[in-house]
């Protein structure tokens, strides 16, 4: 039986990646946006508008695509928002959206599919989470305490969906040549701010390192790598070899040592 594949945030980046790649693996592939208008993209999968800070919304979606496919096999919680902004100056309202986004959207489609899942016996989840919510980095803190949170979260999930035959595990990228920094929220400093010159060459550095950064196609393989395992595991880190280093070395060195490295990456 074709599987049913749920993608949040399909319409660029690794969302859009995913939908394609599981679409010529044979997967029923729905795509969406918040932006999206109902049809399909690029032939072989289906876009529908959602948007995960809207209950209605989320339950619309997939109410469409249990009338149309009468089930959901796999939901891959993807779409998110950056944020480069330093703590002292990044308003509640700002952090607030962010949260809003990468972790209570992701809670809000949960809720919506899980008991579809639940009635089938089966499922799995996926979560896109991100190195940086394995490790703070500066002037992005509110963006890696929405992954911390995520990842959190998702262990939480894990083992309260085992006893229904739903699995659920994390996919922790590094840096990929997505539009993520072009979409990123941004926070207008002033010209007054103490932050202002190393908050600008932090991010340069960073979009920099993304210029640099593989091709988000890896990402289509690799989650489809997860999905055909009967069993998966419950992190997946998908990235550079020293990016993957990086989260060894918090483990073994001590904080402060590790944070040297950190900032002599960003040049601060």
């Amino acid at each position: 039986m074709q599987k049913v594949v749920l993608i949040t945030g399909a319409s660029s980046g690794f969302g859009q990646v995913m939908a394609g790649y599981l679409a010529q693996m044979g997967f029923a592939v729905w795509g969406t946006s918040r932006k999206a208008e109902t049809g399909t993209a690029d032939g072989n999968y289906k876009m529908i508008s959602m948007d995960v800070q809207d209950d209605a919304s989320i339950k619309s979606a997939v109410e469409r695509i249990m009338a149309e496919d009468g089930r959901i096999d796999v939901l891959i919680n993807n779409a998110g928002i950056s944020l480069v902004s330093p703590l002292e100056e990044t308003p509640l309202s700002t952090m607030q959206t962010v949260l809003d986004v990468n972790l209570s959207g992701v809670l809000r489609v949960c809720q919506t599919v899980v008991p579809t899942m639940r009635q089938q016996k089966s499922g799995l989840i996926i979560n896109i989470s991100s190195i940086g919510g394995l490790m703070g980095l500066p002037f992005r803190g509110i963006y890696s305490a929405s992954k911390f949170a995520l990842e959190g979260f998702t262990e939480s999930l894990s083992m309260e969906m085992k006893p229904f035959g739903i699995s659920v595990c994390l996919v922790e990228p590094g840096d990929f040549k997505t539009s993520i920094a072009q979409n990123r929220l941004r926070v207008d400093l002033g010209g007054n701010s103490p932050y202002g010159n190393i908050s600008a060459m932090v991010e340069e550095v960073a979009n920099a390192q993304m210029e640099k950064a593989a091709s988000p196609e890896r990402m289509g393989p690799a989650i489809y790598s997860i999905i055909k395992k009967g069993k998966p595991k419950l992190r997946y880190r998908v990235g550079s070899s020293m990016e993957r280093l990086s989260v060894l070395l918090k483990k073994v060195l001590p904080g402060r040592l590790f944070e040297k490295i950190i900032l002599n990456y960003y040049k601060l």
